[in-house]
């Protein structure tokens, strides 16, 4: 059965504009998958160090949770919660690889950050019926990220839609997606009339000296040895 699945990353939320990002795609998806928890590098990007490392908690404390299942029980929209390692994950690579064990045959795989959300002019229908006629592996959106200095900091490209198959992962970085042996895909994306505003407004992207800047290569494990709890409406 084809279907859409918003694969979001999710950790302390609620301000980051989580329920703005959840309304916006569900007119276009089936389902959500949410992974949550501390990501190192992300939590650093968000941040800025002064005096030294300052560890964050290994799970929301704002009601993310709440509020994610709160939106997709309202609208009737099946979810998928999982709540990382006790201590966190270790690299954004790890965390998104958390997700793709949750498509399925007739998966499209839309993926979210929490401070993310869908603008087109296309009609719900048009959209979706144009992804699931779609031939190529991966689909590339228009992306813009607001900031407090301009309207935009700049305006990008970038895969966020990738049908679903059996060893897809993230490998060596957040942003590459490849097959089951590393082969490429992303080469073969498309470009669809659609785009994802990337809201950093309020946020410090500055790194402490003390601290230097977090790698997402390497340090990879298996998501299958992770212990993860997950919590799910079928």
């Amino acid at each position: 059965m084809p279907e859409i699945v918003a694969a979001f990353l999710v950790y302390n939320s609620v301000a980051r504009g989580l329920e703005k990002a959840i309304r916006s795609a569900l007119p276009y998806v089936d389902r959500y998958v949410f992974v949550e928890g501390y990501i190192p590098e992300v939590v650093q990007y968000r941040r800025c160090w002064n005096d030294g490392w300052s560890r964050d908690p290994p799970h929301s404390t704002d009601g993310t949770k709440r509020l994610a299942k709160r939106l997709c029980k309202r609208y009737d929209k099946p979810f998928t919660f999982i709540r990382g390692p006790r201590a966190g994950w270790r690299t954004e690579v790890e965390a998104r690889n958390a997700y793709w064990r949750f498509g399925r045959p007739g998966s499209w795989m839309f993926l979210f950050d929490d401070d993310e959300y869908l603008v087109t002019p296309l009609s719900p229908e048009e959209l979706r019926d144009r992804i699931f006629g779609e031939r190529a592996p991966c689909i590339r959106l228009k992306v813009l990220t607001l900031t407090d200095d301009a309207p935009y900091e700049h305006h990008r490209e970038a895969v966020h839609l990738y049908r679903w198959f059996p060893g897809i992962h993230n490998c060596r970085s957040h942003g590459l997606v490849v097959g089951p042996n590393d082969e490429q895909i992303m080469q073969d994306a498309v470009q669809y009339p659609v785009t994802v505003y990337n809201d950093h407004r309020g946020l410090v992207n500055t790194r402490s000296p003390k601290q230097p800047g977090l790698s997402t290569w390497g340090g990879l494990r298996p998501t299958g040895d992770l212990e993860l709890k997950v919590i799910r409406k079928a």
